[in-house]
């Protein structure tokens, strides 16, 4: 994980190097059988998140803000971003990635990511919508309590999303 040799971490940890070997191999093969793949959420998780997806494919930041509950945080690694509460987070919404309106400018596909919803991002440039970044929600009483959106665009494919979405002709319907 943090790309250290394992003759490294036996020195950190008093062991022998057979034994480190011995646990990673153990790890990666655990990690690898409870891997599942990607899949958007249910219920009310899955109301949750369509509006969350609405309310911000149309910059309606007073709709995104009614979805968050009190003490939500906003944070986007790898920036040391952070917003905590209801007010700062709004604060940044306007100033930021919705400043001005701009109905039209994200698109957003539902997923999953380790049992909590998820969304993959798009911007729009140009004639299509280009993948950004994938943001996690984190729901505690039908309220979203937090999103952390890493801002990677290679996630986008990670999670079975497409690398490309066109962008819709004037006065067509989804």
């Amino acid at each position: 994980m943090l790309a250290w040799r394992a003759k490294e971490v036996a020195a950190l940890l008093g062991e022998s190097l057979g034994t480190v070997n011995s646990l990673l191999f153990r790890a990666r093969r655990t990690m690898a059988a409870e891997r599942r793949p990607a899949a958007a959420p249910a219920g009310a998780a899955a109301d949750l998140l369509r509006r969350y997806v609405t309310a911000w494919e149309a910059a309606d930041i007073d709709a995104l803000v009614a979805l968050l509950r009190e003490d939500a945080v906003y944070s986007m690694p790898p920036l040391p971003a952070w917003f905590e509460g209801r007010a700062a987070i709004e604060r940044f919404l306007r100033a930021g990635p919705l400043a001005g309106g701009g109905a039209g400018r994200w698109r957003m596909l539902p997923t999953g990511a380790n049992g909590d919803p998820a969304v993959a991002t798009y911007e729009r440039t140009g004639g299509a919508y280009l993948p950004v970044a994938v943001s996690v929600i984190s729901l505690d009483e039908a309220l979203i309590a937090q999103v952390t959106t890493f801002l990677d665009a290679g996630l986008v494919a990670r999670f079975g999303c497409p690398p490309v979405l066109a962008a819709l002709r004037p006065g067509r319907e989804e």
